[in-house]
């Protein structure tokens, strides 16, 4: 049994191939099964680590997303009270020139 469960452990990284199976000795009914077998568990674990593997990126994106969207509005806000600040030191600057010329 340990030793069935290595090599499936060993097969989900691609290092078991159906050549290395020493499978003499038993029935061709026998061994037909037990080469489906792999191949099925072969077959499930790949698409299993698959969807393992894009739910994980997925997620990465949607931290990376939001991260984003906080980094635009922050730097928006102060780009927005540094124009604001400006434009309203602009605006005395020109009504004190226009008081200046009127008196």
């Amino acid at each position: 049994m340990f030793e069935t469960s290595q090599s499936l452990f060993w097969a989900s990284f691609g290092l078991v191939d159906l050549v290395s199976f020493e499978l003499a000795g038993i029935k061709s009914f026998t061994r037909f099964w037990a080469l489906l077998m792999f191949g099925s568990y072969s077959v499930i674990n790949i698409i299993v680590l698959l969807n393992m593997l894009i739910a994980m990126m997925s997620n990465s994106y949607q931290i990376i997303s939001v991260s984003a969207k906080l980094q635009r509005k922050t730097k928006f806000s102060l780009y927005l009270s540094y124009i604001s600040g400006a434009i309203r030191r602009r605006v005395e600057v020109c009504s004190q020139q226009i008081v200046d010329q009127l008196l």
